[in-house]
């Protein structure tokens, strides 16, 4: 921490050294109180290896009502740290059988070739292109 180190090579006091580095006294004093979750992870996998289908929100109710866990973002937080995923559903195959080319009718056909008759005829004569 560079509040620390301006402490302890420079002299200062806590609050100037906290002033100078731009950090609020109370960051520099803070630290962590994260519980263990040994036994939590480890009924977590226990679970999760019986009740293979459930993911981590049904997970989560059955750890409460065995009174291990009260927030449902530790529990997700432990599920993606053991690397416990349910298994990812494959997509479904499509229509069996050979795809054809929907035939035209023949009116279809005759339509198709006025269109394109009356295209060419109403270029000038001239239009060969740039």
């Amino acid at each position: 921490m560079a509040a620390s180190h301006v402490v302890r090579s420079i002299g200062l006091s806590i609050r100037k050294a906290c002033v100078l580095v731009g950090l609020s006294r109370t960051a520099y004093g803070y630290q962590r109180h994260r519980a263990d979750d040994t036994v939590l992870r480890n009924r977590l996998k226990d679970l999760a290896g019986q009740r293979k289908r459930f993911g981590s929100p049904r997970l989560h109710i059955m750890l409460k009502r065995e009174r291990l866990v009260v927030n449902h973002k530790r529990t997700e937080r432990l599920y993606k740290e053991e690397g416990l995923a349910l298994r990812r559903k494959r997509s479904r195959k499509g229509a069996a059988g050979a795809r054809m080319a929907i035939p035209l009718h023949r009116n279809d056909r005759i339509s198709v070739g006025r269109w394109i008759l009356s295209l060419t005829a109403s270029l000038p004569a001239d239009a060969s292109g740039p």
